[in-house]
């Protein structure tokens, strides 16, 4: 309910509803106080860009992590683009990317290559057919291993 209020307020005063952190609460309670006492709604303003632009930092902060958890792909070995699903040419991209990262799951492989998981599945039911591939330890955790 307060967070319902607090958008309104927002709203109230033609501002786009912006996260407030539980720590700078009494700090929004002061420069609505503020907003009144100086019958001006520059207070109230002023605090709540801070808070944007704060809550914009730390998503941005968050994104740049996030990125730099992903494996590499300015250097080194390059991984072609597959132009279609079937063929040698996709396994082969797929043992490529299992040789670089025996944890890598279907879905990265999936987009590294630019084809759906489905058909990463697939091929790698078939690759563990013609005994190529085999999966070790559990389907989540677990790891690839070219025979």
């Amino acid at each position: 309910m307060a967070r319902l209020m607090m958008n309104y307020i927002q709203f109230e005063f033609g501002l786009v509803p912006t996260r407030v952190n539980r720590e700078d609460k009494a700090e929004y309670i002061e420069a609505l106080i503020q907003s009144r006492e100086q019958d001006s709604a520059d207070p109230f303003r002023v605090f709540m860009l801070r808070e944007h632009i704060a809550n914009l930092r730390q998503e941005i902060t968050h994104f740049q992590q996030s990125q730099e958890d992903l494996p590499d792909r300015t250097g080194g070995q390059k991984t072609p683009q597959v132009d279609r699903k079937g063929g040698q040419k996709t396994r082969q991209a797929l043992l490529e990317l299992i040789r670089a990262n025996h944890k890598i799951t279907s879905t990265q492989m999936a987009n590294a290559l630019g084809i759906n998981r489905s058909a990463v599945s697939k091929h790698l039911k078939r690759l563990q057919a013609e005994g190529l591939l085999r999966r070790e330890g559990p389907a989540k955790g677990g790891s690839w291993v070219i025979v």
